[in-house]
C-alpha cells in the first residue's frame, strides 16, 4: 500500500512540475516506472486481500492462471525496465548531446511494450502449462510435478535476469570511474579545475543514482528468489518462518523504493537547475 502511494505522490509531482512534461526523457521512463511499480502494488494488494477473505479462491483454473500470469509479466517487466531505465541514465551522460536524437531514446515507449510482450511470451505459457491439470504428464522431458521444473522456471524466470541487472548495473558504475570515457561538451569546460570538478561531479551523482535505482530493486527479488529456489530443492534447509520473513523484508523495500527514487530526483521533479 505503501508502494502504491509513493509512486502515486512520484507521478503527480512529475506531472505538476513547472517544467513542461515532454522536457526530459528521464521524466517519461520514471513516470512508467511508478506506473508499473503502481499496477504491481494495486494487484498483489487486491489478490491478497481476496484470498484472505475468500479461502477458495481461485475459484478456477482460468483465474489462477490470469493471477500467475500477471503477476509475474509486471515483476519481469520490472526488471527489464531498471536495465533501460539505468541504460538511458548512462548514456545521457557518456553523450549529452546526441543522446536524445537516438531511435531507441525516442521511441522508448516502444520498449516498454516489447517488454511486456517478451514477458507475456514466457509467462503465460508458463502458467498454463504449471497450473494444467495434467501435471503430472510430461512436457519436453519435464515432469511439471518435478523439483526440476520449478527450479528451471524460478532461474529463467527471476534468479539469471536479477544477476544480469547487477552485472550490468556494477559494470555501468565501474565505468564510469573511467574519465575519458565521460564526453562533455567543449562549451562547459573553461579551465582544467573545472573540467576536473565537473567530471567528479558527473561521475558521483551518476553513481549515486545508478546504485539508488539498481540495488534496492535488486535486494526486493533476489532474496526472496534464492530463499525460493533453495526450498524448492532442500525443503529441509528453509523454513515457512524464513521465507515469510524474507517476504517481508522485500516488501520493506518496495515501500522505501519510490520514496529514495524522489529524494534522488527532486531537482528533476521540481525543475531546479
Amino acid at each position: 500500500m505503501g508502494s502504491i502511494f509513493l509512486n502515486s505522490l512520484a507521478i503527480i509531482l512529475l506531472i505538476k512540475s513547472k517544467s513542461p512534461f515532454n522536457q526530459t526523457i528521464f521524466d517519461k521512463i520514471l513516470i512508467s516506472h511508478c506506473v508499473v511499480d503502481i499496477l504491481t502494488g494495486t494487484i498483489d494488494f487486491a489478490l491478497f486481500y481476496i484470498s484472505t477473505i475468500f479461502p477458495y479462491w481461485p475459484f478456477n483454473r482460468l483465474t489462477c492462471i490470469f493471477y500467475y500470469s500477471i503477476d509475474n509479466v509486471l515483476a519481469t517487466v520490472e526488471i527489464l525496465h531498471m536495465i533501460f531505465m539505468s541504460w538511458v541514465r548512462l548514456r545521457s551522460i557518456l553523450s549529452p548531446v546526441k543522446f536524445k536524437d537516438d531511435l531507441i531514446v525516442v521511441h522508448w515507449y516502444l520498449f516498454v511494450i516489447i517488454f511486456y510482450i517478451l514477458a507475456c511470451i514466457f509467462w503465460v505459457p508458463m502458467a498454463v502449462i504449471y497450473i494444467s491439470k495434467d501435471r503430472n504428464e510430461r512436457v519436453c522431458s519435464f515432469n511439471l510435478n518435478s523439483k526440476l521444473f520449478s527450479g528451471v522456471i524460478v532461474l529463467i524466470g527471476w534468479v539469471v535476469p536479477i544477476i544480469i541487472v547487477l552485472i550490468v548495473s556494477f559494470y555501468m558504475i565501474y565505468f564510469l570511474n573511467k574519465r575519458d570515457k565521460i564526453n562533455l561538451t567543449k562549451s562547459s569546460i573553461n579551465s582544467t579545475n573545472l573540467k576536473s570538478t565537473k567530471y567528479r561531479k558527473v561521475q558521483l551523482r551518476s553513481q549515486i543514482r545508478l546504485t539508488i535505482i539498481i540495488l534496492p530493486f535488486c535486494t526486493q527479488y533476489l532474496q526472496y528468489s534464492l530463499l525460493w529456489l533453495l526450498s524448492i530443492f532442500c525443503a529441509r534447509c528453509i523454513s515457512n518462518d524464513s521465507l515469510i520473513k524474507s517476504y517481508l523484508f522485500g516488501v520493506s523495500v518496495v515501500i522505501t523504493n519510490p520514496l529514495i527514487l524522489l529524494i534522488f530526483n527532486y531537482k528533476i521533479l521540481l525543475n531546479r537547475k
